[in-house]
Formats: structure tokens, sequence, C-alpha cells
């Protein structure tokens, strides 16, 4: 697939896939074009990598060594050590707040967690409820959960750095008055920008 991407942005029927990308008549545009492209395919590969290696063979590489697959992610949890609630601290009449439902951490948490809760709110980054419980659901059958959602309440939120958490008022000073336990697994991860520029997304 990589090679193939290499002769549609180059335009070229023949391929050597011993030479770079730029030996092969790449420029900046065509690094952008082709970023673009491996990210289609589920490859993240940095701007400034690509652009001082970009063979195939260095893809491969940077696939093999800074690529993890969501399945990859599930593997290298041992959700044995996550400490579980315990049944002295939990009735049954807490409520909890959940971020990072979307992602692996989170999800998994939030099924170990789910019965030993009256009630489970969960803040999703989404323009409307409706987007918000798609992305949930779809998250659920990522990794093949059968989680009952009798106790969960889906919240869309803008960003969790926005004023009341990318929430209402309203619905900021409800859960602030009813929640016992957060459990904040939500990040923005991007290898192109600084820690700076990601802090707010991802610190409380």
């Amino acid at each position: 697939k990589i090679s193939t991407i290499f002769k549609t942005i180059l335009e070229i029927s023949e391929l050597d896939e011993t030479l770079s990308f730029k030996d092969l008549g790449a420029d900046s545009i065509n690094i952008i074009q082709l970023q673009e492209e491996l990210h289609k395919l589920g490859l993240k590969v940095p701007y400034n990598y690509l652009f001082d290696k970009n063979t195939i063979e260095d893809i491969i590489n940077y696939k093999s060594h800074h690529l993890l697959t969501k399945q990859d992610l599930v593997n290298a949890i041992d959700f044995d050590q996550i400490k579980k609630p315990d049944t002295i601290l939990f009735t049954n009449t807490d409520v909890a707040l959940v971020t990072g439902v979307t992602g692996s951490l989170g999800i998994h948490i939030l099924n170990e967690i789910q019965s030993s809760f009256k009630m489970i709110y969960c803040l999703v980054r989404a323009t409307t409820i409706e987007q918000a419980w798609d992305k949930f659901n779809q998250n659920k059958m990522v990794y093949n959960l059968d989680l009952p959602t009798d106790n969960i309440q889906v919240i869309a939120i803008t960003n969790l750095n926005d004023k009341w958490m990318g929430m209402s008022e309203k619905m900021y000073s409800e859960l602030t008055s009813c929640v016992s336990h957060i459990y904040h697994n939500a990040a923005n991860v991007n290898n192109m920008k600084s820690f700076d520029s990601l802090y707010n997304d991802n610190v409380l």
C-alpha cells in the first residue's frame, strides 16, 4: 500500500523501493500529501520524521516501533492491577464521573466499575448528545464489550478546559453536588503539538 501511495502522489508507474521519497522527486508538499495518505491507513507519522526519513523501509520501521493498535493497548494494560472499588467504600449509592470513555483505557475502566455505582456520568466531546452516544456505542463495539447502560448517562461537552468543563452551568452544578468519584482518563494526543498547547486539554 505504501508503494502505491508513492506512485500515486509522484505520478510514476515504476518504483525503486530502495530509493527515498525525496530521491524519487518529492518536495515538501508531496511529503504533506504522503503524511495525509498514511494517516488514512491509520499511520500517524510526524511530518518531521517523514521529512528526514522517507524510504518505504523507514515508514515500515516507524510503524513497527512507534505505533500501537487498539488491541496492542488493551494487551498492554494489566486490568487485574487496576484498583477495583472497595466494597467497604462503595455502597451502590455513589455517583461517578468518567472521562475518556471513547478511548481504550476509559471504556475498560468503565466496564470494571459499572456495577459499583448507582449512576455514572460519562463526558464525551461532541456537538450533540446523539453524536456523543454514537461515539460511546462505537467504542463499545470496537472492544466487543457487553456494557449495560442502565446506570450510565453520556453528556456531550465541548472541551474539558472550557468554562464549566465544557457543559452548561446547570449541569456542572448538578454534577458537583452529587458526584463522589472521578475517573479522569481523557487525553488529547498529537505528536505535532507542543506540551503547552496540549496542557489545558489533558490536565484538570
